[in-house]
């Protein structure tokens, strides 16, 4: 029915949840950012505010490794994006590794 497709999409506009806030602590220190700065009264706002800082978090030096290995062996460029982060440098390599199934 449409109504239990529109519950199951509505957004959670309740507090944050205690992993969140663990999260969201750990990413703050990761970062060096303050979450004083930030809103994350509401889940919403702590889930934006958490893919806000894990795209501050550079891609480890194992990942750029295998990245540079994969783009050798397959012949083409790591994009821009996955040399930004590390979340983005793992959804490339998800990509990519999928593809090679």
């Amino acid at each position: 029915m449409l109504e239990d497709n529109i519950k199951k999409t509505e957004k959670k506009s309740g507090s944050p949840t205690q992993k969140q806030l663990e999260y969201l602590k750990r990413l703050a220190t990761q970062t060096g950012e303050d979450l004083n700065k930030y809103d994350i009264s509401t889940f919403d706002d702590a889930s934006r505010t958490i893919e806000m800082l894990q795209k501050k978090i550079p891609p480890t030096e194992k990942q750029i490794a295998f990245a540079k290995k994969l783009a050798a062996e397959h012949n083409f460029d790591i994009p821009p994006e996955a040399l930004q982060s590390k979340a983005g440098m793992s959804k490339w390599l998800e990509r990519i590794l999928g593809d090679e199934k």
